[in-house]
């Protein structure tokens, strides 16, 4: 039996709870938040609904601007670096042309001086040859006045030997002296082409040796032109080298400082859309709280008249099973009276007083189980008068169970019981 109070107790209490948070606002969690906010603000019949729709409409129109912003500084920066990127272009491309150009003129200086020194040496090649030549006519001339001087004088000689021979024929003697010019020109003409060959011979050598020498002094000439082209080369590659690095460097410079300033951006347009989207959300708190305050206000107005009533309600009920169970009593007690003797009176009234102090016990549990759960609501409207009188109440139907006596159950309160 007291399991089966203590179960309806219990369901009754649920049911209590139940409404309290209904009362209150509150709902079931079977969905996620943001579905719950969303049906909200797809409410039509909520009074915030225009607001939030608003400000849906605010934060939509906020991340569109926001996107164009970053869109425009994307496309400001992208053709920033491009206007870079093409600087830097004009720039590579102006020293290449520089470069060549200064090459080209390199190249012409060389050859110029390339041409020059070959006049000067076919010239002083010319020059050379015509000293050697010069220097060995002379010498050709002065052997064949030689040659001829000595021939003048073995020509006279021979005469002077032939004259003082007189015993020779004339015939003979001319004879003779031809023979001996013969000798003497064989002679000198051999001498002659020695002579010759010698000059020719000391000619080709010099000439050769001169040559030689030209050679030599042109591979200088064009080795030291090598190595000033090499020289050229090598200080621009260093130059176009050194201009690459500092692009690279200026180039890495404005993609740091460009990514800089689209990420500051980024940081306060997410700053500032949080920022209206936490004031949003605290205006829609706020507002929420107050219509949750408003309604739990209304409610907690019109709470008294029910509770009054529901009050009405289980007393009415307490007062009737009390009734039933005083009737029911007291049948029982003339029932004992009757067929017990009246020397055992008192006997069966002491065996009832279990059952009566159950029957208390009962009455107890179904006054606190109808009207226990009021003392959360008589602090929530410091009503203390009707809980007062359920408490005088119940203390007269105790004392009632008695026909008006002492109360067997020894409880004069609801505080001892």
């Amino acid at each position: 039996f007291c399991r089966v109070w203590d179960a309806a107790h219990g369901s009754w209490m649920l049911w209590y709870l139940v409404k309290v948070t209904i009362m209150f606002g509150l709902r079931s969690s079977g969905g996620s938040y943001e579905k719950m906010r969303s049906e909200y603000y797809l409410d039509v019949e909520n009074p915030f609904c225009p607001q939030v729709t608003k400000q849906i409409h605010e934060h939509e129109q906020e991340n569109v601007g926001s996107q164009k912003q970053l869109i425009a500084l994307e496309n400001k920066l992208k053709a920033e670096m491009d206007e870079h990127r093409l600087k830097l272009q004009k720039e590579v491309e102006t020293q290449a042309n520089n470069a060549y150009i200064e090459l080209e003129k390199l190249a012409k200086r060389h050859a110029v001086q390339t041409e020059k020194e070959m006049k000067t040496a076919l010239a002083d090649e010319k020059k050379f040859q015509q000293q050697i030549v010069a220097q060995q006519k002379k010498e050709l001339t002065t052997f064949l006045d030689t040659q001829k001087k000595q021939y003048k004088l073995c020509k006279e000689k021979i005469k002077e030997e032939m004259n003082e021979d007189h015993s020779t024929p004339k015939k003979e003697k001319q004879e003779r002296l031809s023979k001996h010019k013969e000798n003497m020109q064989h002679s000198q003409a051999e001498e002659e082409a020695h002579l010759l060959a010698q000059q020719r011979v000391f000619y080709e050598r010099n000439c050769r040796a001169f040559k030689r020498k030209v050679m030599i002094k042109r591979h200088d000439v064009e080795q030291e032109q090598i190595r000033e082209e090499l020289n050229k080369k090598k200080t621009q590659k260093e130059m176009e080298h050194a201009m690459l690095i500092r692009h690279d460097e200026s180039t890495q410079e404005l993609e740091q400082r460009q990514l800089k300033t689209l990420q500051k951006l980024r940081m306060d347009l997410i700053r500032l859309q949080h920022q209206t989207e936490l004031e949003n959300q605290i205006e829609y708190n706020n507002r929420r709280e107050r219509e949750l305050h408003r309604k739990h206000v209304l409610e907690l107005r019109q709470q008294p008249k029910n509770l009054k009533v529901l009050e009405l309600q289980i007393k009415k009920q307490f007062q009737d099973t009390c009734k039933v169970q005083t009737k029911q009593y007291k049948a029982l007690r003339h029932h004992q009276m009757e067929v017990t003797p009246k020397a055992e009176h008192k006997t069966p009234f002491a065996s009832a007083a279990p059952f009566q102090l159950f029957l208390v016990f009962i009455h107890r549990d179904v006054f606190r189980t109808n009207f226990g759960s009021f003392d959360t609501l008589r602090d929530k409207f410091d009503d203390t008068s009707r809980y007062a009188d359920h408490n005088r109440e119940f203390s007269r139907w105790v004392w009632f169970l008695e026909d008006g006596g002492t109360p067997r159950c020894g409880f004069t309160s609801l505080q001892q019981m």
